[in-house]
C-alpha cells in the first residue's frame, strides 16, 4: 500500500509512513499483512509502516 512514489515522498503528509523495500522496489508508505482462510475470508490483518520486516509482522498476525 504505497502512499506515493519514492521520489515524491518528501511531499507526503502521512507522519506514520516510512521508506521500505518490497518486491516492487523501494516504496514510501505502509504494508498490509493479511491472514486468510482457504475460502478467501480474511481472519486477521495488520497495517504497518513499510520499514518493518515481514517476518516480525507475520509473527504478530498469527497470535
Amino acid at each position: 500500500m504505497p502512499v506515493c512514489r519514492f521520489k515524491r515522498a518528501k511531499h507526503c503528509k502521512f507522519p506514520q509512513a516510512s521508506f521500505g523495500f518490497t518486491t516492487q522496489g523501494m516504496i514510501y508508505g505502509f504494508k498490509l499483512h493479511a491472514w486468510a482462510l482457504p475460502n478467501g475470508r480474511i481472519v486477521r490483518y495488520l497495517i504497518r509502516p513499510a520499514h518493518e520486516h515481514d517476518l516480525k509482522t507475520s509473527c504478530a498476525v498469527r497470535r
